[in-house]
Formats: C-alpha cells, structure tokens, sequence
C-alpha cells in the first residue's frame, strides 16, 4: 500500500512541478513583453493609469513609476496674461504633451481631482499642462476668448525643451472639451494637434441653449424630458442676463436667478419685452416657443455661440478626436457627443465610449460589476492615448 502511496504522489508531484515551471514561464513571458515591447508598455501603464483615476482600492502606480513635479507657469502675450499648472516627470526626456481645459471647477487647480489626474498623467509619460478660467470656474461666466487661450497654452507647452513638439494634444471637459474642440481647428495649430479628447463636450451651443429652456433633448426623432443640472440653469442664466443693455433689470434678473434673491411678481411684470423673453427661456418653455424665443435674442450674443460651438469647427480639425460622455449626464446630454460623432463619420479616426456610472466627468461609485466594466472601457479608451506618451 506504502509503494502504491508512493506511486500516486510522484506522478502528482510531477504534474504541480510541471504546472509550477509553466506559470513561471508565462510570468516571464508577460515580464518580457512589458518590458520589451510598446504595446506590453502601453498597456501597463495604461492598466495603472485606469487603476489611480476610478474609485478603486488598491491604486499601484506610484509603485513602478517616479514621483512627478508640478509646477506653476505664467503664459500668453508679454508673458504674463495666463496661468496653468504643469505636471511631468523631471528625467529630461522629452515626452509627449497635452493641455487641457477644465471648464466649470470651481476648486480650479487645486481640486484632488486635478491634482490626481495631473500626477496619473504624468507618471503615464506625458506632460500635463492644466488651463483654468476664473471666469467659467468662479463666475459660470463664458468668454468667446477661451479657446484662443487654449491655443496659446498649446503653443507654450510645445515650445518647451521637455516636451516632444510632434505628440502634443488637447483635451477638456465638459465646456472645456467644447473650447479643445474649437482650438484645434485654429490654423495657427490645427496641423500640430495630435488628438483632441473631449470628455463630455457639447457639440453646438445653440442646441444646449433650446434643450436647457425646452427641459426636453431631441434625438434619433425622439424628443425626452431632460432636466438640466442647477450649474448649466447657472451658465444659461449668466449669459442670458449679459444679454440686456438695462443694468438694472440685469441687476435685478441677477438677485433673482443667481444670487438666489426672488423679485417680487410686482419688480418681474415692470420688466421689458427683452427682459421677459430671458425669464421665459430660463424658467422653461415648450420646445416650438424656445426656438421663437431664441431667435429674439440679439444678434451678436447668437453669434458668439455660434463661434464656441464645435459644430460649426469640426470640418477644420485635422487631429485624431477621442470622445467620452456619460450616458446619463445631467449638465450636458450625451445627444450632444452623439451628434458630433455622427458628423465625423466619414473619418477613420475617431473613437468614442460611452459610460454609465460617472457623474458628469468625475467617476461615480457603484458596484463591483459596474466598476470592472467602466474600467474595461475606460482602458479602451485610454489605451491609445497612453500610446502615444510610450
């Protein structure tokens, strides 16, 4: 029985000895193939980069890359107009770049977030230039000038010795997805963009207007409810009410709508046809009376809509578009990233996911199985932006 014993136990000894040399093998394999090759490296850091930016408990980046620098830089005309933060591994090797505008943060630079996803960037190979605007951040005030900002923000971050002229790209969120969009197809850098990736963006300004005072999104034929965030009924209110040439009524529309201030319905009646029409189009209409409401608005403020909407760029962007959207976005529909896919599909490089368990552009809780899958599709996502910093 001891000899039979003995029998069964060294076949099984030789099968976990067997068993034990292949898994070495593969690990060594999967080693060589991280180290040695672009694609085992992109997908590493791709990997690290997915695991420090979504709510996860372990976040290993920081053990296999070094700790980057931030730094504060003062760009623009006479050197002095614009300031960002700048986040990249100080080796004196010139890496890939890219800037991106963060739209309505109020924190601006500071914010954990941006803080976190300077550092992820940077320890996946590329400088981060992060550009804030007071103006969208503090006040949800929108200038015509931010992506003529972001163009020269480009221009500074590829003038730098520690960034590679020929990989730098842009990127955003939300409204400042929509500004990378528009800056890209500015001549004076549209044939340098490497990528644009827009997370969140609206496609057409005008469309976000009439959705927001509709209360309703309209697409695929299909109109829905749709009940914009209290931060995009803010930005609409603000821009509105710069609309009027009276101070006081704008004064008076700004306690009301912003200031969280009510008038009385006796201050609201006294108020001008102009001044009426914005509080019609703020308090929400039908869609049919959106648009007639719209088109009384002054000329000038249309046409400066007209000239922050993607919509009306996308023919001159020549650089590679990556683009994000939560399906359930309350600030910006997802109609709107839709849309702009849908007119770049005769181009061959265009990607686009879709998520449904952020908030806006900031990761979201949920379970286990909801977690794996937007992490799937974030390393989709980011795979080929990773790639371009290996």
């Amino acid at each position: 029985m001891q000899l039979t014993g003995g029998r069964l136990r060294c076949p099984l000894r030789r099968v976990a000895v067997r068993t034990c040399w292949i898994l070495t093998a593969a690990a060594l394999l999967l080693l060589l193939f991280i180290v040695l090759t672009p694609q085992g490296r992109t997908a590493f850091h791709t990997a690290l980069f997915v695991t420090q930016t979504l709510d996860v408990p372990v976040k290993p980046q920081s053990w296999f890359t070094d700790e980057p620098v931030r730094h504060e830089i003062v760009y623009g005309p006479a050197d002095g107009d614009e300031v960002a933060d700048v986040y990249r591994l100080p080796d004196g090797r010139p890496r890939a770049g890219v800037v991106l505008s963060l739209g309505a943060v109020p924190t601006g630079l500071e914010d954990p977030r941006v803080v976190n996803l300077g550092n992820a960037l940077a320890r996946a190979g590329y400088v981060a230039m992060f550009h804030w605007s007071p103006n969208i951040g503090l006040d949800a005030d929108v200038h015509p000038s931010e992506p003529r900002k972001l163009v020269r923000a480009f221009e500074y971050l590829a003038g730098q010795d520690y960034v590679d002229p020929e990989r730098v790209g842009l990127g955003g969120f939300s409204i400042g997805a929509s500004f990378a969009l528009v800056a890209a197809a500015d001549p004076r850098i549209r044939d340098r963009v490497s990528f644009v990736n827009a997370f969140g963006p609206y496609f057409d300004a005008e469309a976000l207007v009439l959705q927001a005072a509709s209360r309703s999104v309209l697409y695929g034929g299909e109109r829905i409810a749709w009940e914009p965030h209290p931060l995009t009924q803010l930005v609409l209110a603000t821009e509105l009410i710069q609309t009027l040439d009276d101070p006081s009524e704008a004064a008076l529309l700004t306690r009301h709508y912003i200031e969280d201030q009510p008038a009385s319905p006796a201050e609201l009646d006294a108020l001008s046809s102009s001044a009426l029409t914005l509080i019609r189009l703020m308090d929400g209409v039908e869609p049919g009376e959106a648009e007639e409401l719209y088109a009384m608005l002054p000329a000038d403020f249309r046409e400066e809509l007209a000239r922050i909407s993607p919509s009306n760029h996308i023919d001159d962007v020549r650089a590679r578009l990556l683009v994000m959207h939560d399906r359930y976005d309350p600030m910006v529909p997802v109609a709107e990233s839709r849309r702009l896919v849908e007119a770049t599909r005769e181009r061959s490089d265009v990607s686009y996911t879709e998520f449904v368990a952020f908030d806006h552009t900031t990761p979201g809780e949920g379970g286990l199985f909801t977690t794996l899958g937007q992490a799937a599709r974030l390393y989709r996502h980011m795979y080929a932006i990773v790639r371009t910093a290996a």
